[in-house]
């Protein structure tokens, strides 16, 4: 019997009703090739698109603006103390346990990170995400060592308490035939961070885990360098015993979960709903490519047909940036010839701004009170806008340092707005003060005031 190749399948051609081949060949398959062309992608005009929209993160600033940035780093870095030796109780992580011999290729269907890294390190951080590619939640995930010696795989996923249930829920619904087990253990288990001066050593890290190694063993305690962005240290899953602190050398001080806060506000990295707002927010602008949480090269996962095209086409407009808040208007001060003001730049732990209790607070272009649309639309040349855009979102913020979500572009012209540089080569301060009549950013807080909002590039992007 004679067969006709369509697409992948083989038809006989007496069940299409024909009886000569060539009214096949001559009618269905000119109509196939027609439609196939007109749904192909024009790759020139994709090649294009993303020439004109690409803005890698380290052509935004000069090698002046990135010294400048670092040095503003460093101020809030310093003003704030937090790179005292310290460790932290994170109360508002829950831990979960799953096991069972498919775990791991379980795992790997649901998580944005390759879990063949476990292999050989003994956690790492990683995304789940919902089937559209929004963000569903952020957590670490560590290698269960305490059934090393059976053939029973076994990972414990550290979560934010609020979203534990929509992730067992995951669990459940992707679960099927799987041979797995999963509840959850945070009774059991209690959550730290660990950082310092100390720990920015390289070799420092490595000292801190043989030190836990030795005085826990491996069903107790497990732990591993946070490698989503310098300073963090390490972090920690402890079984809650009657040794209720990590045993750490003297020189570690226990403090409060705010300051791990600010630490982390401080260097521009996201946790927790929210942060990562389910549902809404999208991986790659929450940095999760510069935080060292997905891995480009690995198979299917849910949620990676987005995540990865956004990747390969290299246009992310918008990332979480920290910035600074402060009741006083910052760019009128620093337009003026007055010097700069040495606390700008600086964390304030005296200072409480309160906003609302929604997600996010939308950042707003100020002109004599009032709103205005897109302030850089007339300097974007041959684009016409469909409509105005905001320069971003609050997120969270904690005294007078938050996080929130920034067109790149915006960010960076307020940035050397504010702290222009004063080397004459770098020129862009001065071009963009005189293009632009500095309307300030501002944010609403809880009682409708105007705070003003600087964003500030983490240092260890570039």
């Amino acid at each position: 019997m004679q067969h006709l190749s369509l697409s992948t399948r083989r038809i006989p051609v007496n069940l299409l009703g024909f009886k000569d081949l060539s009214i096949v060949r001559n009618n269905i398959l000119p109509r196939q090739r027609q439609n196939t062309n007109t749904h192909a992608p024009n790759f020139r005009f994709i090649a294009q698109t993303r020439r004109f929209s690409e803005s890698p993160i380290k052509t935004l600033f000069n090698q002046s603006e990135k010294s400048e940035i670092q040095r503003i780093c460093a101020d809030m870095l310093k003003s704030s103390n937090v790179l005292e030796n310290s460790f932290s109780n994170l109360h508002n992580r829950s831990v979960l346990l799953i096991q069972g011999p498919d775990s791991d290729v379980f795992l790997q269907g649901l998580t944005t990170n390759q879990m063949q890294r476990l292999s050989n390190e003994p956690g790492m951080y990683l995304n789940f995400l919902y089937s559209n590619g929004r963000v569903m939640a952020d957590a670490f995930i560590y290698k269960n060592k305490s059934l090393s010696g059976s053939s029973e795989k076994s990972y414990l996923i550290e979560i934010d308490s609020s979203m534990k249930d929509t992730l067992l829920l995951l669990f459940k619904i992707h679960k099927l035939r799987s041979k797995i087990d999963f509840l959850d253990v945070s009774d059991s288990y209690s959550v730290w961070s660990i950082w310092g001066a100390h720990l920015s050593s390289p070799n420092h890290p490595t000292m801190i885990e043989q030190i836990i190694n030795e005085n826990y063993s491996s069903s107790e305690a497990l732990c591993f360098p946070d490698t989503r962005a310098p300073n963090l240290g390490m972090r920690m899953v402890m079984k809650n015993s009657s040794i209720k602190k990590p045993m750490l050398p003297s020189e570690f001080i226990e403090k409060d979960m705010s300051e791990y806060t600010l630490l982390r506000t401080i260097m521009g990295v996201p946790e927790g709903p929210k942060d990562l707002i389910p549902k809404v927010s999208l991986p790659l602008e929450l940095n999760l490519d510069l935080m060292n949480g997905v891995d480009f090269e690995k198979g299917c996962y849910v949620g990676q047909e987005l995540t990865i095209r956004t990747h390969h086409r290299g246009v992310v407009r918008k990332r979480v940036i920290p910035v600074l808040l402060s009741s006083d208007n910052i760019y009128a001060a620093n337009s003026s010839s007055q010097k700069k003001s040495s606390s700008l730049g600086s964390v304030d732990k005296t200072i409480n701004l309160s906003f609302s209790s929604q997600s996010e607070a939308p950042i707003e272009y100020l002109i004599e009170g009032s709103e205005v649309s897109d302030p850089f639309a007339n300097t974007l040349k041959d684009v016409k806008l469909a409509r105005s855009r905001i320069p971003g979102k609050l997120h969270s913020s904690i005294y007078n340092v938050g996080l929130a979500v920034m067109r790149l572009d915006v960010a960076a012209k307020y940035q050397k707005l504010v702290f222009p540089v004063t080397d004459t080569t770098a020129g862009s301060a001065s071009d963009f003060s005189q293009q632009l009549s500095s309307p300030p950013l501002v944010v609403k807080d809880s009682n409708n005031q105007n705070v003003f909002l600087t964003p500030v590039f983490p240092y260890w992007w570039f």
